[in-house]
């Protein structure tokens, strides 16, 4: 007993002095990420944040939760030396590196490589914490190889790395393409109804990063909040909106996308696909392998946090609490 007291006052002193850097927090679920951090122990004053325009509603956002902002751009190799070089960060977590946007952004890699060729020059290069894909190498998904290439740069150019690997993120399930479907009453994915699934919040990926810069984590770390099947994720989306809501398996879109909608349609096969089995496996190890790591979410809290019963609510709405 007196030797758990000890962990957790250390901890408690490590977590007064940590100082983070964090990067690509400014979006919805930037901000998701960034209350993460705090929920999984570190100080919200004691954390600064990268961004272009502090002056922009979503800095201002990150700024009235206490964090401070550096600015910088990551396409800007002298102005990113020059943010990591005027103070002493102990921590750089990185939540991504390109916009949220439909079409891909092919410039994550060569951000990343600016980024740690700047951290890199530093007396004592921080660690840095990067939320990339769970999936192996040869996937052909470009998303998903993109993430995997930014992990090479991280990992290629700094001592100390943590790759934080993720899954199906919780907070895809309220994009456009997918919530009004389910609002009424028709969740179509193109995946049996009883293949458990891995589910991740992008909260969640914060509360791992935090202990992974509080507690020194290095390595690659899959990431599961929760595991449900799609016949699951269909009754708790029936709990959460008070109404009946059945999973389809959505066969027709899985075939047109094969032609008109080539990524969509290896995403969904890849999901068809793979055998999640180790990853489900692991979690209770995972969970073990941190000397305090609090509980993550499961996907009925998920719904209840972020307010899924509320029909006006839309994805851009995640960015509040």
């Amino acid at each position: 007993m007196a030797h758990k007291i000890g962990i957790l006052l250390a901890l408690a002193s490590t977590t007064n002095a940590l100082s983070v850097l964090v990067v690509g927090v400014s979006g919805g679920t930037g901000q998701r990420a960034f209350r993460g951090l705090v929920a999984g122990g570190l100080d919200a004053p004691k954390i600064s944040f990268l961004t272009r325009a502090p002056e922009r509603p979503a800095a201002q956002a990150l700024s009235a939760l206490g964090a401070t902002p550096v600015v910088a751009d990551l396409d800007d190799a002298a102005s990113l030396a020059r943010a990591v070089s005027d103070a002493t960060y102990d921590g750089v977590y990185v939540h991504g590196l390109a916009g949220d946007e439909k079409r891909i952004d092919t410039e994550e890699a060569p951000r990343a490589a600016r980024l740690a060729a700047a951290l890199r020059s530093l007396d004592a290069p921080p660690l840095v914490v990067y939320n990339s894909a769970a999936a192996d190498d040869d996937t052909g998904i470009p998303r998903i190889e993109q993430k995997h290439a930014v992990e090479r740069a991280f990992q290629g150019a700094l001592p100390r790395t943590a790759m934080l690997r993720a899954h199906l993120f919780m907070e895809e399930l309220w994009k456009d393409y997918t919530r009004p479907g389910i609002k009424k009453g028709t969740y179509a994915f193109s995946v049996p109804r009883d293949k458990p699934l891995c589910l991740t919040s992008v909260k969640d990926m914060g509360v791992v990063a935090a202990r992974c810069l509080l507690e020194a984590r290095t390595g690659t770390l899959e990431v599961v909040s929760d595991v449900r099947t799609p016949g699951g994720l269909a009754d708790d989306f029936a709990a959460a909106q008070g109404g009946a809501v059945v999973h389809k398996q959505a066969w027709a879109l899985y075939w047109i996308s094969k032609f008109a909608l080539p990524e969509l349609h290896q995403i969904m096969k890849f999901y068809r696909k793979t055998d999640f089995s180790p990853a489900i496996d692991a979690r209770d190890a995972f969970a073990a392998s941190f000397a305090e790591l609090p509980p993550l979410q499961s996907f009925a809290s998920f719904l209840e946090e972020t307010k899924w019963s509320d029909a006006d609510r839309t994805y851009e709405d995640l960015a509040r609490p």
